[in-house]
């Protein structure tokens, strides 16, 4: 059917972690899913772990990497666990029936994980991204180009260069939105509601997400771009506010581009902020 690349949301090769996070598989299962991949011939595999958990620790961490490394997979996401607001595990902690994150687990597991990374031969592309030499994400990374993409069904995004657009996300209101004589309008008559939203970006809005989704990437800012793609003015902005980073060690510049080393990564979202249009 065309379908080249799997990305499998594995979490945790152990049973503990799976279950602190509510998850409905098992370490076994995990480990029996990949096997199933790499046996009916898919080599393009990604998988997701988090790190950071209250219920592991430095030597359990290592043995989640140790089976990632086994299975010569070509790509890994890796993020810190962070709590949603309404999220079931969040309540659970705040009505302490579950162990609290503590953020210099996450910090000690992400400086494995960089170190381990590196070791083993995937370049950190992105600052939850690690990959061999050419076997990035694509479809990650046309958001963080600000390439055009289009999304179907229910709560599927949008982007067209200068406008993004959402879908409805309740399934049966899309899917009456569909079959509604006014689909055509974009509204659904029979719920009241519009199957989609939509948002235009501003020069400043479009200028501020490009330094935010650029810095967490290894390619980071580049000013040129910046400069015949958006106007001098940004260009200009974003080099004068850069210089104070530079200076303080959160922020690395070679020639035209603007770059986070692995230690400033953690901290891209402040950097960010610090760069964005006021």
């Amino acid at each position: 059917m065309g379908i080249n690349r799997l990305s499998i949301g594995i979490q945790s090769f152990f049973d503990n972690d799976l279950q602190y996070l509510g998850r409905k598989h098992n370490a076994e299962h995990a480990r029996q899913c990949l096997d199933w991949a790499k046996q009916v011939g898919f080599e393009n595999i990604s998988i997701d772990l988090i790190y950071g958990l209250p219920t592991s620790n430095a030597e359990q961490w290592n043995r989640n990497l140790d089976i990632f490394f086994s299975y010569n997979l070509p790509h890994l996401s890796a993020y810190a666990l962070t709590l949603e607001p309404n999220a079931i595990l969040t309540k659970q902690i705040e009505l302490e029936k579950a162990q609290p994150i503590n953020e210099g687990d996450a910090l000690r597991d992400y400086e494995i994980l960089c170190s381990r990374a590196t070791e083993n031969g995937y370049l950190h592309y992105e600052i939850s991204n690690f990959c061999r030499r050419g076997m990035h994400s694509k479809h990650n990374a046309s958001y963080w180009f600000g390439t055009p993409y289009l999304g179907l069904g229910p709560s599927a995004h949008s982007f067209d260069g200068t406008s993004r657009q959402w879908n409805v996300s309740n399934v049966e209101d899309y899917c009456d939105a569909l079959l509604s004589p006014g689909r055509n309008s974009g509204a659904c008559p029979t719920v009241g509601k519009a199957l989609k939203e939509k948002e235009l970006l501003s020069p400043e809005q479009q200028y501020d997400e490009y330094v935010m989704l650029r810095l967490r990437t290894h390619w980071g800012i580049d000013l040129k771009w910046m400069k015949k793609n958006m106007g001098e003015r940004f260009s200009t902005y974003c080099e004068q506010h850069a210089q104070p980073l530079i200076s303080q060690c959160r922020l690395s510049q070679t020639r035209e581009f603007l770059y986070l080393n692995d230690a400033q990564m953690l901290f891209a979202d402040g950097v960010a902020e610090e760069l964005f249009w006021e």
